[in-house]
């Protein structure tokens, strides 16, 4: 429904008033009720109060002890325990509030608690005997009435009672109070007692325990002894690979394999260089001995080195001398013996023979003297020089090419050790390390056990236990005034819930809304009881 809003809208007016009734009349129900059932408000006030006073009054005066300690970054910090021989030591935790927590859960712990016990004796929280007074009577009362329930319960189902040592520990733990001050690195510890000394001397007690048992939790888990002992076995192994390792070089000529492989590759590079050198001084020797071949082609390795013409031709003399001669014998021949006779007919035919053979011979002779060529002999000798010089450079050429293969093939072999080479070092590197390492581990652990003799931690005591004069509990004033509000306000509340619960009419307005009727007249019960 909308109401118009405007100013002197007679709508807003009703609306208004209709509103206001509503609230009158919620609050005049209200102040019915609390009227009607004032003496369940003032009994049930009475009652809380008088018992928060009398509990206020009574309640015996429990002191405080507090300690402070201040957890520093230290050894007990290293992302490494000094018992891992790997890794490095340095290095600070990232979450510092975990370590914090776990200081927080060693201080709480049950296990300190007894350790605390079992110094101090199971009596030392116990009060000692003495006559009672009257607020300790009246407290002792209070106690019951409180813990009557539990009571009730444990006589359903009855459970052993605990020894005395673990009643102690359970008081010890139940008095003991930690907790971590904000934004620093402080631990504030506290402990309440019914004496101020007792509950000084027991967070004293609590204080050491927990910086013994701090050294013992945060102590090297492997002892000094064990780190020698794996140490020596280590380096045992690295001599045993290190003979490996030598034994190997000395039987395959290795000293290192990087700088031999320097070396050979190194040999290779110029030889490589010589070979292309002796390539190219062969190939131009080459060129020059066909150049030279063919200067020489088809030249003599003579020449004329003089000449004399009209000589007597000798032969030619001595042929006509021999004519003369067997002429004139043919002559006594034939003179003497007929013309069959057969020396007559031979010498007449060495005759025709000599005569054919002087025809052919000549009246006069040349003489013609010859001699070597020098210019000849000059390129024959150069092409020589350059046939030894090509033939050396081949052979020099080849002679390189083998030592190139070879040393190629020495490369391979060195290429293939290589790998066990390697296999071998990083065997010895590994055994190194292994030593390295449980010997800086025998190093950290003898520190971590000295300082552990020593009681050296990370823990700072700030404030030693103290006892204080003043009591902690009971706070008078904050119980008497939560009494007072538990009171009265239980009491306005036990008044609705009572006037929920009751189905009496006590208005007109409750008989016409649950009755369905008009009311006609209203007699009150004094006026109902005059009428008799």
């Amino acid at each position: 429904m909308n109401i118009d809003s405007r100013p002197g809208s007679t709508l807003r007016t009703k609306a208004l008033a209709f509103a206001t009734e509503i609230v009158q009349s919620s609050a005049r129900d209200v102040v019915q009720v609390l009227f009607r059932r004032k003496w369940i408000i003032i009994l049930f006030f009475l009652a809380v109060s008088s018992a928060a006073a009398v509990y206020a009054l009574t309640a015996p005066a429990v002191y405080q002890s507090q300690a402070k300690l201040l957890i520093r970054i230290g050894r007990e910090n290293l992302s490494v325990d000094p018992s891992v021989v790997a890794g490095p030591t340095m290095g600070v935790s990232q979450n510092r509030e975990n370590e914090l927590n776990s200081e927080l859960t060693i201080l709480t712990s049950r296990f300190l608690a007894e350790q605390v016990i079992d110094t101090v004796g199971e009596t030392a929280l116990q009060e000692k005997p003495h006559e009672l007074t009257a607020k300790e009577q009246v407290f002792q009362i209070i106690q019951k009435v409180k813990n009557l329930p539990m009571t009730l319960l444990a006589s359903i189902n009855p459970q052993p009672p605990l020894p005395p040592r673990d009643d102690a520990v359970n008081a010890l733990l139940r008095g003991t109070s930690v907790e971590l001050e904000k934004k620093t690195n402080i631990i504030s510890v506290k402990f309440d007692a019914r004496d101020p000394e007792s509950a000084r001397q027991m967070l004293e007690k609590l204080v050491a325990a927990y910086l013994e048992r701090h050294i013992k939790v945060y102590a090297s888990q492997a002892s000094p002894q064990f780190f020698e002992d794996q140490a020596t076995k280590f380096q045992e192994k690295l001599a045993l690979r290190e003979k490996e390792r030598d034994l190997f070089r000395v039987s395959n000529g290795i000293s290192s394999v990087e700088a031999q492989k320097t070396a050979l590759l190194g040999q290779i590079t110029t030889m490589d260089g010589e070979r292309s050198s002796a390539s190219s001084e062969a190939q131009a020797s080459r060129a020059r001995v066909a150049s030279l071949e063919k200067t020489l082609h088809g030249k003599s390795a003579t020449l004329v080195t003089s000449e004399t013409s009209g000589m007597a031709n000798q032969s030619a003399e001595k042929l006509k001398t021999n004519l003369t001669d067997m002429k004139l014998k043919e002559t006594d021949l034939a003179a003497r013996y007929p013309e069959t006779y057969r020396p007559l007919i031979e010498l007449r035919g060495q005759i025709k023979q000599t005569e054919s053979m002087l025809k052919k011979e000549r009246e006069s002779m040349t003489t013609v003297t010859k001699g070597l060529d020098p210019n000849h002999q000059a390129l024959q000798l150069q092409l020589d020089t350059e046939r030894a010089t090509l033939d050396s450079h081949t052979a020099r050429q080849k002679a390189i090419a083998s030592e190139i293969a070879r040393v190629e093939a020495k490369l391979a072999e060195l290429t293939a050790k290589e790998a066990e080479m390697t296999r071998l070092d990083r065997d010895v590197e590994v055994a190194n390390q292994e030593y390295r390492d449980y010997r800086e581990g025998l190093q950290r652990a003898r520190i971590s056990a000295a300082m552990d003799m020593d009681k050296v931690s990370n823990v700072s005591v700030v404030q030693p236990a103290m006892a204080s004069p003043v009591p902690v509990a009971p706070q008078k004033a904050r119980i008497l005034a939560l009494g007072l509000f538990l009171g009265l306000f239980g009491g306005v509340f036990l008044a609705f819930v009572r006037e929920y619960m009751d189905d009496t009419l006590h208005n007109k307005e409750d008989v016409e809304a649950k009755l369905g009727v008009p009311v006609l007249a209203i007699i009150t019960n004094k006026e109902f009881k005059s009428s008799f």
